[in-house]
């Protein structure tokens, strides 16, 4: 068996990822504010409910980029069956979509049409995570540019069916096909070795027997989707949604610090070893740091430069921001117990085996975990929509979102230590203490800084400003105290150079 993951180095493939990761924020704002600008409240809250329903569809994905990226890792050529099948699950996949939105569309005010015509979508999402997954196993570095062509398409095709064609929802759904599509080409351009090979029904047939491996993991995210409708239903509007939305556009700024990390997967799956994992996790934790201070730092004026209405809605921003801190922290953790679980390199594994890998007891966990959150936010949203307004309520959804995923960080961790793998917490100390000081600081003399205008052109320069500053003294200030932060920048600068180690 061919090993496609030997000369792989985590540090280069990370920094690509996160690199284009950052760059994305930008065409994501972008799009975003292309959207927020142009949509009405109730059609962005629209959005927000089309973008949840996927998450009902997307869960059967992984049935075949689960197992490409594993198998293509360990050197077994399974892109060509991969995309077939892909394409299949697609088809059964906006099948289930139309069911699902024939009913939710009797439940709320949104235009129906919109909700159907977001169908035309699934297919292109099924094949751009296959060819993502086969590339993961392949060259991980390479996925960067299909995140960078995703993001540069979306920008350009908003600007023209968003922004001058005043389309609406089905110019954002327009946006994201043309974005796909290209993203598709370029991830088949770059893993087009592994999807010439031959179609092998043997192994359709394996992952359609094991179909409840990487299925089960879906279930979580199920569950968890299941969030927008929960709100959307109960308060019989879409407005709440709509103030999520805006607030998740600036706290999932911090996920992109998990791409450091994307390429540990496939290079433990590959047999590396396990030092460079140690190092890489604290490189998470200080990108994450840095991003999560200026997530919160700006709250305010980046719901501004969105649209001014979802400024209210800052508080939102800074809760959920601490949660998405933890849950890309949890997303590493679950990525690096997965990649040493090697059950599945042997044939002859049972249906037992599977039951006690990690394959199975980390979803086990993750589905816990979506269970205690969906049925706090049931709860609470039921009891409280009568007395609360929209705001107070959205912001409770925040405080049940952090309060359920944080348990789940400190018992991944623990998993991590019985693994041998050690976290530099000195180091992490330096990183939140630096974060806290620069970006707190920043936080609370914004207002002073900043002159909240209706020109964005005269605006959003000086907020890019004064969070360049903030992030230069973050990096200056960690370069200083910490060792293992220079010796980051070293490395950074080697491999630019072309000579990392």
């Amino acid at each position: 068996m061919t090993n496609n993951l030997s000369g792989i180095r985590i540090t280069y493939s990370g920094l690509i990822l996160f690199v284009v990761g950052l760059v994305s924020v930008f065409t994501s704002l972008i799009s975003n504010f292309l959207i927020t600008r142009n949509l009405t409240i109730t059609d962005y809250g629209t959005w927000g409910l089309i973008s949840g329903l996927y998450g009902y569809i997307v869960v059967i994905e992984p049935i075949m980029s689960y197992w490409a990226t594993r198998e293509i890792a360990r050197g077994i050529e399974s892109g060509k069956t991969a995309m077939f099948s892909s394409g299949i699950f697609s088809i059964v996949g906006v099948l289930v979509y139309i069911v699902i939105a024939s009913l939710v569309s009797h439940h709320t005010n949104v235009n129906p049409n919109d909700l159907f015509f977001a169908a035309i979508l699934i297919p292109f999402i099924f094949i751009n995570r296959t060819l993502t997954a086969i590339n993961m196993g392949w060259k991980p570095h390479t996925i960067s540019y299909g995140i960078l062509s995703l993001g540069i398409g979306q920008t350009f095709a908003s600007i023209i069916f968003v922004y001058y064609l005043k389309m609406g929802v089905p110019g954002v759904i327009l946006s994201l096909l043309t974005a796909y599509a290209l993203s598709i080409v370029v991830l088949a351009i770059y893993g087009r070795e592994k999807i010439v090979n031959e179609l092998k029904f043997s192994l359709l047939r394996k992952w359609l027997k094991l179909f409840w491996i990487p299925l089960y993991p879906g279930i979580a995210a199920l569950i968890s989707a299941f969030d927008v409708v929960v709100f959307s239903t109960i308060t019989g509007a879409v407005i709440g949604l709509a103030f999520w939305s805006a607030a998740m556009v600036v706290s999932l700024l911090v996920t992109n610090a998990g791409l450091i990390s994307r390429a540990v997967y496939s290079k433990l799956l590959g047999g590396g070893d396990r030092e460079h994992v140690e190092g890489n996790l604290t490189q998470v934790f200080y990108f994450a740091l840095l991003l999560s201070g200026v997530s919160i730092a700006f709250a305010k004026p980046a719901l501004f430069t969105l649209n001014p209405i979802y400024e209210i809605a800052a508080p939102v921003v800074i809760i959920a921001t601490v949660y998405v801190f933890f849950n890309t922290i949890n997303a590493v953790f679950q990525s690096i117990l997965m990649g040493v679980e090697n059950v599945d390199e042997n044939e002859n594994s049972s249906t037992q085996h599977y039951l006690k890998s990690k394959l199975f007891s980390l979803p086990t966990l993750s589905l816990i975990q979506s269970c205690c959150y969906i049925g706090l936010l049931t709860v609470g949203v039921f009891l409280l929509y009568t007395k609360e307004s929209t705001l107070n309520l959205v912001i409770y959804w925040s405080v049940i979102a952090l309060v359920t995923s944080f348990p789940f960080t400190i018992y991944l961790y623990s998993l991590v230590r019985r693994n041998s793998m050690k976290i530099d917490f000195s180091s992490i100390a330096k990183y939140l203490g630096s974060s806290v000081g620069v970006f707190g600081l920043l936080y609370f003399f914004e207002d002073k800084l900043l002159v909240y205008t209706k020109n964005v052109f005269q605006f959003v320069p000086e907020l890019i400003l004064l969070s360049i500053a903030g992030i230069v003294a973050y990096i200056t200030i960690t370069y200083v105290l910490d060792l293992r932060t220079r010796k980051l920048f070293k490395s950074i600068l080697n491999e630019i150079r072309g000579n990392a180690f």
